[in-house]
Parts: structure tokens; sequence; C-alpha cells
């Protein structure tokens, strides 16, 4: 089971290629097993964020676009998660290193039970058995030990939306996977950015920090998500 860490401090290769960099898994290393994900909205379009930890078969990072294939509950999960929590998948088995990749047998949708919030923390069961397709990659890499000096942000949508959300691109041990809600009005007329750093401190870091770091008020914000127990 996994540990949860929330701190109150805190207030596709396969199809396209999102905002941020992605790094080839290696496919000769099987990560066979049972991922489980975040799955969010932002009032137009579902996400899924695999739960990382440093150890196989768990030790990639990857977001993705996806859509439920049962259109009516897919347009329905938009609009019930874009008003704020997250909940989460929990997929059949498959190999992690072939999701949302280029590979010749690469995999691009895959069945899960749905639940309202965490699926191994006392999460309810809402759906079972839905398959999800993967619209387009994010982010992916294979988790690095090796030390790093800031702690990067990644846009996960469309710099458009009202709802913007940015994850945290986990690298060195110990870290904390992060996803981070802000207002797009919270920037007025200035660009948005599709990343941004803040310094690294240990495995955390303050919703005061990010706001700093945009110039934007930190009453723009709200935390989604936030792990540290799975990644030390």
């Amino acid at each position: 089971m996994r540990k949860h860490t929330l701190f109150l401090l805190l207030n596709v290769f396969c199809l396209s290629v999102g905002n941020a960099e992605t790094t080839n898994v290696n496919e000769n290393q099987s990560r066979h097993g049972i991922h489980g994900m975040l799955l969010f909205s932002d009032g137009e379009q579902l996400y899924a964020s695999h739960l990382p930890m440093f150890h196989k078969p768990h030790d990639v990072q990857i977001i993705m676009a996806v859509n439920v294939e049962d259109q009516t509950l897919n347009s329905q999960l938009v609009s019930q998660l874009a008003k704020g929590d997250y909940w989460t998948l929990e997929p059949e088995r498959f190999d992690l290193s072939k999701l949302g990749t280029n590979q010749p047998d690469a995999i691009h949708s895959f069945t899960a039970d749905i639940y309202a919030n965490h699926f191994e923390r006392g999460g309810t069961k809402e759906y079972e058995g839905k398959q999800l397709i993967v619209t387009k990659t994010v982010f992916l890499q294979t988790l690095s030990e090796q030390p790093a000096k800031n702690a990067t942000f990644f846009l996960v949508n469309e710099k458009e939306r009202s709802t913007l959300y940015y994850f945290h691109a986990i690298k060195g041990r110990p870290d904390f996977d992060a996803l981070v809600e802000i207002q797009h009005a919270a920037f007025g007329k200035r660009t948005i950015p599709t990343e941004f750093d803040i310094p690294k401190r240990q495995d955390f870091a303050t919703l005061q920090e990010i706001a700093n770091a945009l110039a934007i008020p930190k009453d723009a914000m709200r935390l989604v998500y936030f792990e540290t127990g799975d990644l030390k």
C-alpha cells in the first residue's frame, strides 16, 4: 500500500507530444504490474498521471490526455472532475514501458476501474472495467535518482484553458509528486509559461514559492495532489 503525505504548506509519443519534453523508456525492460493513476479534468479534457515510485516496475512518470470509450461517461467525468477533486484509476495489468510510446507494440488503450478518491486509500469504486484511450502523451520519463538543483514544473494542458494544471517532473531521491491547479486569469495579459523552476528543498515545495516564481497571487492556486511517501 502507498503511504500518503499531504503538506498543508501547499494551500504521445503515441499520437502526439504535448507541452513537456519526453524521453524514451527502455523498451527492453519489462514493467508489468498494476499502475495506479490520478484522473483529473480541466473542464474540456480528461488527464491521467501515473503514480510513480523509484523502483521497478513503477519507475516511469507519464502524464497523458485520455478519453473514456463510453462517450456519455467521458463527458460526465470531464464535468464532474473539473470541480476540483481528483479520482484514481486501477488499471488492468500491463507493461508500463509500452504505454504512450512510439514502439510497434505500444499500448494506446487499457481497461481500468475508476475510483472516487484514492483506490488504495479507502476510495470508492464508481465504475468497473472501463476502456480508456490515450490521445496524447504530455510527458514521459524514466525516474532518475540523480540529485536535481531545481524543481521543474510543466504545463499539462492548453494555455487557453481557464484552469491550468502544472505537474512536477520527478528527479532525484527523495522527491515529490505534485499537481497544481492555477487560474488562467491570475496571469493577466502575460504569456503563460509552459514550464518554470523553483529551488529544490529536500522533498517538498510550498505554494508560496510557486506563486513567487510566477508572480501571481497565492490564492489563485490550489494543490490537487501531493505525495512524498512513495518517493523516499
